[in-house]
């Protein structure tokens, strides 16, 4: 276990959909075939920050870290504050960065699949919608 005071504190960052936030960095990572130094490097951060994160050990983090990490990884800031639980989920559409994260592991071909059959899904809702007020 790790020591908690007054100034420190461990943080176990862990997005709605029960994937941690390391999982999804070292997703990225992955990915990217990008070592943590690399990003380290590339966010402008301190090697034992991105190994803490790697590994769910968040000592103090601020939002400024997770933007750093979001432009080295050329991803929306938006979403990695979202992931770190930093901004609330989007309160329209909470599923939204569940969506962006699926997404994000599928080649363009299977993402385009996707993207039809959610049009196809809004479609038959949208006409049970009109068949139900028809009644």
């Amino acid at each position: 276990m790790y020591p908690c005071n007054n100034r420190r504190y461990v943080i176990i960052l862990r997005m709605s959909n029960g994937i941690s936030f390391a999982d999804w960095l070292n997703e990225k990572l992955r990915e990217r075939n990008l070592t943590q130094a690399g990003l380290a490097r590339k966010a402008g951060l301190n090697k034992s920050v991105i190994n803490k994160l790697s590994r769910s050990i968040v000592i103090k983090p601020d939002a400024a870290t997770f933007v750093a990490i979001a432009k080295a990884l050329d991803v929306s800031p938006i979403t990695v504050l979202r992931i770190a639980e930093i901004l609330p989920p989007d309160p329209e559409l909470p599923e939204l960065e569940d969506y962006k994260i699926i997404l994000a592991q599928l080649s363009p071909e299977m993402r385009q699949i996707g993207l039809e059959l959610i049009k196809t899904v809004a479609r038959c809702e949208k006409q049970q919608k009109v068949a139900g007020s028809a009644r």
